[in-house]
C-alpha cells in the first residue's frame, strides 16, 4: 500500500523482502540510537545480514504474525510486528504488536498506517484482543495508541533502567477488537 504522508513524501507499508535485511538492520540501529522508548540501547542490535534473513523468512512463514515495513525514497524508514501471544488455544485470542519508527519520520502517519494494518491483520485471524508494553515517558507513543482505542491496564514501575541510571515504567495497554478467536 502506497500512501502520502503528512510531508508530502510516498511510503510504501509492505512486508519486508530478503533484500531488506541490511536496511531492516541499520534502521533498528538508527532508532535504538533516537531513542530510549526501545527494548535495546545504542549497540545493542548486532545481527548480521544472514541471520536478518533468515529472520525475515522465518516471520514471513509463521500464519500466527505478520511484519510490516515503511519504506520511503527507497529506504526502510519504519518497521512492525504483529503476532499472537502463544500457541495455546488459550492465548490465540490475543496478539501483542511492537512498532518503530525512525525520528526524522515520526509524526508523519507511518504509525497510524502501521497501527491500522496490524488491527486488520488481527481481525482478519479473528484475534479478539491487541496488546502492547509502553514506556511511561513515551508521550507520542501513549497518544497514538490511545487514538487507537487502547486503554491502559497496567503499569510496571521501574522496569526501564538506562545507562545514565535514570528508570521509566512499562505501560501495558490492551484495545479490544471484539470476535471470535480462529481455532486454527
Amino acid at each position: 500500500m502506497q500512501d502520502k504522508l503528512k510531508n508530502g513524501e510516498l511510503v510504501t507499508i509492505r512486508p519486508p523482502r530478503l533484500e531488506d535485511a541490511e536496511g531492516l538492520i541499520e534502521l533498528m540501529q538508527r532508532v535504538n540510537a533516537e531513542t530510549r522508548f526501545l527494548a535495546r540501547g545504542p549497540g545493542e542490535f548486532n545481527v548480521t545480514v544472514e541471520k536478518e534473513r533468515a529472520f525475515i523468512e522465518g516471520v514471513l512463514a509463521d500464519e500466527d504474525g505478520a511484519w510490516f515495513t515503511a519504506e520511503v525514497g527507497g529506504r526502510i524508514v519504519g518497521n512492525c510486528s504483529v503476532g499472537r501471544v502463544g500457541r495455546q488455544k488459550r492465548f490465540r485470542h490475543r496478539a501483542t504488536i511492537a512498532l518503530s519508527v525512525e525520528q526524522a519520520h515520526c509524526s508523519l502517519g507511518i504509525g497510524s498506517r502501521f497501527m491500522q494494518a496490524a488491527i486488520d491483520w488481527c481481525r482478519s485471524k479473528g484475534i479478539e484482543q491487541l496488546e502492547l508494553e509502553v514506556a511511561a515517558k513515551n508521550e507520542p507513543g501513549l497518544r497514538l495508541y490511545t487514538k487507537f482505542g487502547f486503554e491502559v491496564t497496567g503499569r510496571m514501575p521501574r522496569a526501564l533502567k538506562y545507562a545514565d541510571g535514570d528508570y521509566d515504567d512499562l505501560v501495558a495497554m490492551v484495545k479490544p477488537l471484539g470476535g471470535t478467536a480462529a481455532q486454527a
